[in-house]
């Protein structure tokens, strides 16, 4: 399962990313999942707690993909459970290497390119601090991933990842040449793999 939290999305590996969980293990998501009645809510982005004076926009996927990588049991960051009025609690996730590799194989594997594929590679390339050792098992894939990237128009980025941003970061990140830096930036990263 994958919860990207748009307030945080930028923190995607260590705040979002819950991959791995099922609802059961956290109340809150358990709330939202039986509320609305779905497996998968990515038809309603931003559901409403009830008893909540401020909506939550949060966007939830569960993911049944199959995988050889290890996924690991850590806290969730204190700043999403303050923003979140949540409880300690521990997550199973990925590790930023195997959240990298998965991030590849996702821009390369969807019939459908999506902006936050890049985005998301955007960040966990920052966590890595530039280094692309971790992409050396999809070497393959990276000719695809770097032509699938640039492929994103501006408008795709807009509509799929700022909508999701907080108030905070939508100028920021609502301008064409954001985009472009951000764009060019994968591509550049994904380039010294080859």
């Amino acid at each position: 399962m994958l919860v990207q939290q748009p307030l945080r999305y930028a923190q995607a590996n260590e705040e979002a990313q819950l991959a791995c969980a099922s609802p059961h293990q956290f109340p809150l998501l358990q709330c939202l999942c039986s509320s609305l009645g779905k497996k998968d809510l990515r038809t309603n982005p931003s559901p409403v707690l009830k008893g909540r004076s401020l909506p939550l926009h949060t966007k939830i996927e569960f993911s049944r993909r199959n995988t050889t990588e290890e996924a690991k049991v850590e806290p969730i960051a204190a700043s999403v459970l303050a923003d979140y009025q949540l409880m300690p609690q521990l997550a199973r996730h990925y590790p930023l290497a195997a959240a990298l590799r998965q991030k590849v194989g996702a821009l390369t594997g969807r019939s459908t390119v999506q902006a936050r594929d890049v985005f998301d590679l955007t960040v966990l390339l920052a966590k890595a601090g530039g280094e692309t050792d971790a992409l050396r098992p999809v070497r393959a894939q990276v000719p695809k991933a770097i032509e699938r990237a640039k492929d994103v128009s501006f408008a795709d980025f807009k509509s799929q990842v700022v909508s999701y941003l907080k108030t905070e970061h939508v100028d920021e990140y609502a301008r064409r040449e954001a985009w472009d830096a951000l764009q060019g930036q994968v591509v550049a990263q994904l380039e010294k793999v080859l």
